[in-house]
């Protein structure tokens, strides 16, 4: 086995048990004390689905949508990705 494939099997192993051990943590939180961890886990999917929009371009909710503006089609320069940004 080559190196690069033991270092790849390696680091595939720590993340596999990383994972196992949150969520032993998390499981073991949640009998302990649930209506904290159900509180959080509510606080961090709204995060993250405020982020995961403003990703995508559609801001905060609430926010009008950006408009782009389409290219010139008599223009020279051509995006060379064919897209609708102003490139």
């Amino acid at each position: 086995m080559s190196p690069l494939h033991l270092r790849r099997r390696g680091a595939k192993k720590a993340a596999k048990v990383t994972a196992k051990h949150v969520v032993h943590g998390t499981t073991s939180k949640a009998k302990r004390r649930p209506l904290r961890s159900v509180a959080l886990l509510a606080v961090g999917a709204l995060i993250g689905s405020v982020a995961t929009r403003a990703a995508m371009g559609q801001g905060t909710p609430g926010a009008p949508a950006r408009r782009v503006k389409p290219p010139d089609s008599g223009s020279v320069a051509q995006c060379p990705a064919r897209c609708c940004c102003p490139c």
